[in-house]
């Protein structure tokens, strides 16, 4: 099985990354940094709260350090969509790939 890319074993190439991030970022232009987390969420919640938590916490690093909020603020937002992007063409790229193998070659569907 290949991927978009050609490269055997890779689920992610530059298309589907790209969807990705602009689902996301659309995401995030409707319902700021905190919609495509809740939409993570709705699936993963786990992973959503794993990811915002790290994220938080980065945040609150830099804040200590002095960091002007619009600073930590857009590092967060960043930092945020960056992940969920990823882990989003992730879940593309493993779709994807799952559905371009067809029962009919691999089973028989007959039963016997």
């Amino acid at each position: 099985m290949f991927s978009e890319s050609g490269l055997d074993g890779m689920l992610v190439g530059q298309v589907t990354l790209l969807h990705a991030c602009e689902e996301v970022d659309e995401l995030a232009a409707e319902n700021g940094a905190q919609g495509p987390i809740d939409e993570l969420a709705a699936f993963e919640p786990t992973l959503a709260s794993y990811i915002d938590a790290h994220c938080e916490a980065i945040a609150g690093r830099l804040a200590l350090t002095g960091a002007p909020s619009p600073v930590v603020q857009g590092i967060y937002r960043s930092i945020l969509l960056m992940t969920v992007s990823a882990v989003q063409a992730m879940r593309r790229g493993q779709y994807d790939y799952w559905c371009g193998f067809d029962d009919s070659e691999g089973s028989d569907s007959s039963g016997s």
